[in-house]
């Protein structure tokens, strides 16, 4: 592949969640996400296997209308997240409640579907 076709298909791979029609309807994959939850929002952790080796994993809310960056990991050797990884803290009132998390595989890609969080619940 020209170095100019792999330019293009890393800008295609990095901006995947932003072409779909709707990024909460796409299956699930090997990333899996829980919320540890405050009153002011919550964090956000993933875990999870299936992924380019030393790729860069980015996490999405998926409204339905556009996407909304929340953070980003890096899956080890093997293409996996160990244990659960914190990808970030959340605040209360500041997204979809409650949200669709999606997966972007930069390294292919592909994006999937790791789950739900509460973290944009009414502040209290």
């Amino acid at each position: 592949m020209p170095p100019d076709s792999r330019d293009q298909a890393g800008s295609d791979n990095a901006n995947a969640v932003a072409r779909l029609a709707d990024p909460g309807a796409t299956p699930r994959g090997g990333v899996s996400v829980t919320t540890t939850l405050y009153p002011t929002g919550g964090t956000l952790f993933a875990t999870g296997s299936g992924l380019t080796p030393y790729g860069t994993v980015r996490f999405y809310s998926a409204p339905t209308t556009w996407p909304v960056s929340l953070g980003r990991l890096t899956a080890d050797a093997a293409g996996t997240l160990q244990g659960w990884q914190q990808v970030q803290a959340l605040h209360c009132d500041s997204g979809p409640y409650p949200a669709t998390i999606v997966v972007l595989d930069q390294g292919t890609g592909l994006v999937t579907t790791a789950g739900t969080t509460d973290a944009f619940h009414p502040c209290f």
